[in-house]
């Protein structure tokens, strides 16, 4: 099979936008969860009573009005006030958009499960109700972020094997880009050694698009300065999840169709190894992911190219740190060159396999790793 690299250099060169270039400009793959103690930080229980004979006793009561398609029912579980009605006219659009007809209950929690076009494993995501008189007046998400369904209002757009789901009031002109973008980038990976690596990745992207800055950062985790500097992230709300990736919508404005298929490549690959879930260093998967995306699109590469070659001589690896930091663009271009380089001696089967077991007793240590880079660069 011929290397991925190869593949996506058939790809017309195309040139990036400035807000593509912009130094710090990042993207990311988190796994969001966490221990309930920390759920809750930051989300005091309502006054009032709370009452419930049972949160599977909830689940069903809100998966019976789901699969009878009754909204009269579904809303009077929760509160009459202001707040209750807010909530329950959100979700029961929400839910039914994805597809929701069945909630379980896991402790404390209530449990959505939901896939997107083609997928076989589905996001699972936890939120816990807070109750007056056995009625929900809120929802509190288990982990650092809010679901975009419990967000905000939701479009989902099916595609091929993938879905582009909208936040905000309407899906917007730009929506059938990032549809077609989605159905590239999932060809593009689905066509590539990835997909031979691991089979376990049913073909299937899911894409998030969170209205405003604030809904992006809620949607992901990230605190507001973090999230600004963020053009893309690939969250899992477990590690049993499918992943799903998130984009912030003002960092991918002016984009073209063929600017985002390099952004979703990128994530694509996190999505296609479940990166969030792997101990590789954080060089090594986002390194892997930065060259896919460079192979696909030739601007990228020279960029790339060009941070490295322009900047002080390394003298190691890059760090988390410094991919964090507000030099990332550089760092990246770094890691997608010292994966190059590893691949070069190694042999691209050979560095996926490490990322996917970094205790693999054949991986090279980290000087030899280290000294390959150094070896590499001009």
């Amino acid at each position: 099979m011929a290397r991925l690299r190869d593949l996506l250099r058939r790809s017309t060169p195309r040139k990036l936008t400035p807000i593509a270039t912009q130094p710090g400009l990042r993207r990311r793959s988190l796994l969001l969860a966490a221990a309930a103690s920390a759920s809750l930080a930051g989300c005091a229980p309502p006054a009032g009573p709370r009452e419930r004979s049972s949160t599977p006793e909830l689940a069903s009561d809100l998966s019976n009005a789901l699969r009878t398609a009754n909204a009269a029912r579904f809303a009077g579980i929760f509160t009459p006030d202001a707040e209750g009605l807010r909530l329950s006219g959100l979700l029961w659009r929400n839910l039914i958009a994805l597809g929701v007809i069945d909630l379980t209950a896991q402790g404390d929690a209530l449990v959505v499960e939901w896939c997107g076009p083609g997928e076989i494993l589905g996001a699972v995501e936890q939120v816990v109700p807070w109750l007056v008189d056995g009625r929900i007046v809120r929802l509190a998400p288990r982990g650092p972020a809010r679901p975009l369904w419990l967000a905000e209002p939701i479009t989902m757009l099916p595609g091929d094997q993938v879905g582009v789901i909208v936040g905000g009031s309407s899906a917007g002109s730009d929506a059938r880009g990032l549809l077609t973008a989605a159905e590239r980038a999932v060809h593009l990976l689905a066509t590539s050694e990835l997909r031979a690596a691991v089979t376990s990745w049913d073909g299937s992207l899911v894409v998030g698009v969170p209205s405003t800055l604030d809904a992006f950062a809620a949607v992901t985790g990230l605190g507001a300065d973090v999230a600004a500097r963020t053009q893309a992230v690939t969250v899992m709300a477990s590690a049993d999840s499918a992943p799903r990736i998130v984009l912030n919508r003002l960092a991918i404005a002016g984009l073209s169709t063929d600017e985002l298929t390099t952004v979703l490549v990128h994530e694509g690959v996190h999505v296609v190894l479940r990166t969030p879930t792997l101990r590789a260093p954080l060089w090594l998967s986002e390194g892997l992911a930065e060259s896919v995306a460079a192979a696909s699109d030739r601007a990228t590469k020279l960029r790339n190219d060009g941070l490295f070659r322009s900047s002080p001589r390394p003298t190691a690896l890059p760090t988390a740190a410094e991919l964090n930091g507000p030099d990332a663009a550089r760092a990246y271009a770094l890691s997608a060159h010292a994966v190059d380089a590893a691949t070069a001696r190694w042999g691209r089967p050979a560095v996926l396999d490490w990322l996917l077991d970094w205790t693999a007793p054949e991986r090279p240590t980290e000087a030899e790793l280290t000294a390959t880079y150094l070896a590499s660069l001009p």
